[in-house]
């Protein structure tokens, strides 16, 4: 609660992790969410809307977008209940990925320099996800 009286204010948040945790999850996959991009192009979630680089834990990764479909060329229905689709949001359900972030073998693994393809032949990978871990909080 902020303030106090009749101007309180109440509202609930989350804090981010400040470490690892074994535990992943991805709540846009949970929640059944998905991004649209500007050109109507269909991401399930933020990292996978864009190209951009980003640093975990001061290594750098190139981020490929991945996208479902165009809501310029087929329905959000029909994106959502595409086969390609279904797998993947299964898979990120049950996160069949490997956790790339804590790796013993991550030193010298080129797998970790984009999320095209990670070492169990997923692609794209959700394995080095800081959202999944708690480190990034989804809105």
């Amino acid at each position: 609660m902020v303030g106090g009286g009749a101007g309180s204010l109440l509202f609930r948040g989350r804090i981010p992790e400040m470490k690892l945790r074994t535990q992943r999850r991805c709540s846009f996959i949970e929640e059944k969410a998905m991004a649209i991009t500007w050109a109507g192009n269909v991401s399930p979630c933020y990292a996978g809307m864009h190209h951009y680089q980003c640093y975990i834990y001061g290594r750098k990764k190139e981020m490929h977008p991945y996208h479902f479909g165009n809501v310029g060329n087929n329905s959000l229905r029909d994106i959502w209940l595409n086969d390609e689709y279904l797998k993947f949001r299964q898979q990120v359900l049950e996160f069949q990925f490997p956790s790339c972030t804590d790796c013993k073998y991550l030193e010298g693994c080129s797998m970790v320099d984009d999320n095209l393809l990670d070492c169990w032949g997923n692609s794209p990978t959700c394995a080095d996800c800081l959202w999944s871990r708690g480190l990034i909080l989804c809105p």
